[in-house]
C-alpha cells in the first residue's frame, strides 16, 4: 500500500533535472521524524518491490519556508540510473 492508501496527502510529483546519488526522505522539524521514518520505510518497500536495491536515507534539513508536517521524498531516476535486481529482491524495509 502506498502513501495515499495509508492516508497521507501527496501534493505533487515532479521530475527533477538534477541527478541524485541516492534516495532520501527530507523533513524539516524534529517533531516530524516519526512520520518521516514511516514514509522512508514505505518508499523503501516500494522501490524494493520494483526490484531495486536502494537505501532511502532520512535527512533533517533546515528550511524556514517549510511548515511542520511537510515531508519530501527524493528518488533518483530508477529507469536510467540503476539496474533492477528483479521482483524477487528482499529488502531490509
Amino acid at each position: 500500500m502506498g502513501l495515499i492508501g495509508r492516508g497521507y496527502s501527496v501534493q505533487s510529483r515532479r521530475p527533477m533535472t538534477a541527478r541524485l546519488a541516492g534516495a532520501e526522505v527530507r523533513f524539516f522539524f524534529n517533531q516530524d521524524e516519526r512520520v518521516a521514518t514511516e514514509i522512508r520505510d514505505i518508499a523503501g518497500r516500494a522501490v524494493a518491490t520494483a526490484g531495486y536495491n536502494i537505501d532511502v536515507e532520512l535527512r533533517l534539513m533546515a528550511n524556514p519556508e517549510r511548515t511542520s508536517g511537510a515531508v519530501e521524498v527524493w528518488l533518483p531516476s530508477l529507469s536510467r540510473a540503476l539496474p533492477s535486481l528483479g521482483r524477487g529482491y528482499k529488502s531490509k524495509y
